[in-house]
């Protein structure tokens, strides 16, 4: 069948199944809706081509060109993809299932909502790409070149960063869930407002990273380099940062409940109305710290060094300070009364309606 023979094919609602394309020009054609099953389209050029709703099953799509085509719902499912060109395009709510699409070309895409589930994008190029709202679940990225990427409230699931390119790139309001970041190099990069969900990040560099607003909450990160980064209202609850290097970094309004610091260098941080109640930081560095209300409530402050940081309305109530340092000890609050009351509390028995009656007698 020719092009023009499958694209009428296609307005009158037929499947093109196991069809064998005597041309594989498809520039500029309409095959909105279409649906090819098992079909061996090599090499095929689908430039500018209208794709909405088009579905692709089993496909071999090896080499085919799509630039300035309309990707929108559009569906390519267990499909051999390898180098296919998508540089430049709109793909909106597109998915593709389950693809092998190494050494694929997503450059200078713009894409929405898009889903790449269970498939293999080794060596794809995503350079300057803009997603938004889309998702990789379970997908290979060995060598892949994610350089000057925007990801705005994006899903990365069970996927392995490590050999990736990140350069450059920023994340928004994204998820991290499972993946494998340990090691990483993620100097200067963005990723404000981010969730690390059941993630591996020992020994990650974020140094003078954007980490406003993030969550690290009840993980390893054990090793990682937070030096100079913005961490403003980031949360660690329950983490273990021990050994961390964080001299500089801009902790203030950070949450660190029941989270491991011991060891930990925050030499010149700011840490001003953060908040460490149960934290365990035996041996942390905290010279020249501004702890203005900072609230170490219950914390382990065992040989930890607090030399000449700044104290106003910083709270050590019950912490424990077996061979703390301190340089001196003005804008601290040893004990709060207002909590030892609150401690003491106890609630009053109830009187029975017997005993209300005899006393309203």
């Amino acid at each position: 069948m020719t092009p023009q023979q499958m694209q009428h094919a296609i307005k009158h609602g037929e499947i093109l199944q196991g069809f064998v394309a005597e041309d594989r020009d498809f520039s500029g054609l309409d095959l909105s809706g279409g649906s090819f099953i098992a079909m061996d389209l090599v090499g095929a050029d689908f430039r500018g081509c209208n794709l909405h709703e088009t579905q692709f099953n089993e496909c071999l799509l090896v080499g085919a060109q799509f630039a300035d085509a309309q990707l929108q719902e559009t569906l390519f499912n267990q499909s051999n993809m390898t180098g296919v060109q998508f540089h430049g395009c709109t793909l909106t709510d597109c998915l593709f299932n389950a693809c092998q699409l190494a050494e694929s070309d997503f450059s200078e895409t713009v894409q929405i909502n898009s889903q790449f589930n269970q498939g293999d994008l080794s060596d794809s190029a995503f350079l300057l790409a803009s997603l938004h709202q889309c998702g990789f679940l379970a997908v290979m990225l060995d060598q892949a070149l994610l350089r000057h990427i925007s990801a705005e409230q994006c899903t990365w699931m069970n996927v392995d960063l490590r050999r990736c390119d990140l350069h450059s790139s920023r994340f928004s309001l994204s998820t991290f869930y499972q993946c494998d970041l340990r090691g990483g190099d993620y100097r200067e990069q963005c990723f404000e407002r981010c969730q690390f969900t059941e993630s591996q990040l020992e020994q990650a560099s974020f140094q003078r990273a954007n980490l406003q607003q993030s969550n690290f909450s009840q993980l390893s990160l054990r090793g990682v380099d937070f030096r100079g980064a913005r961490l403003t209202q980031a949360l660690f609850s329950g983490s273990d940062l021990s050994d961390c290097r964080c001299q500089q970094a801009q902790f203030n309004q950070a949450m660190f409940p029941h989270a491991t610091l011991d060891q930990v260098d925050f030499t010149q941080c700011q840490l001003q109305r953060s908040v460490l109640h149960h934290a365990s930081a035996r041996g942390a560095i905290f010279q020249q710290a501004a702890l203005h209300y900072a609230d170490f409530s219950w914390a382990m402050l065992d040989e930890a060094d607090l030399r000449d940081a700044q104290f106003c309305a910083t709270r050590l109530h019950r912490a424990s300070q077996h061979h703390t340092q301190f340089s001196q000890r003005d804008g601290l609050i040893e004990q709060d009364d207002a909590l030892f009351a609150a401690e003491a509390w106890q609630p009053q028995p109830r009187s029975t309606p017997q005993e209300d009656h005899h006393e309203s007698r």
